[in-house]
């Protein structure tokens, strides 16, 4: 229920580029949040592009996936000088905790 994904920050913050900050999280179809919220900060001044990624780690909420449902990306600018990004992911879980009861 834990996994991790890896952005990239097209350009170095420079003359013409500012810092920007960034909320990040899942949502189902019905726009119910299923992860926690993680947070970038795109500050980033090297020129080099592989200094310019951020891995983030998200966990999703103890619940049942179904693998031919679409779930999205939630990519908040935190400034709210650009709209919300949504991309599609599916999600297929092996079991989720509900599947099995190893306590009982």
């Amino acid at each position: 229920m834990i996994f991790s994904l890896n952005f990239y920050q097209k350009e170095a913050v420079g003359d013409n580029r500012e810092a920007a900050n960034y909320l990040l999280y899942f949502v189902d179809s019905e726009n119910r949040q299923i992860s926690d919220t993680q947070k970038i900060i795109a500050d980033k001044t090297n020129e080099n592009n592989q200094e310019r990624t951020f891995r983030c780690s998200f966990n999703l909420k103890s619940m049942k996936f179904n693998e031919k449902e679409t779930y999205y990306l939630v990519i908040i600018d935190e400034a709210g000088l650009q709209m919300p990004q949504r991309e599609e992911f599916q999600i297929d879980v092996a079991f989720a905790v509900d599947d099995f009861d190893f306590f009982s």
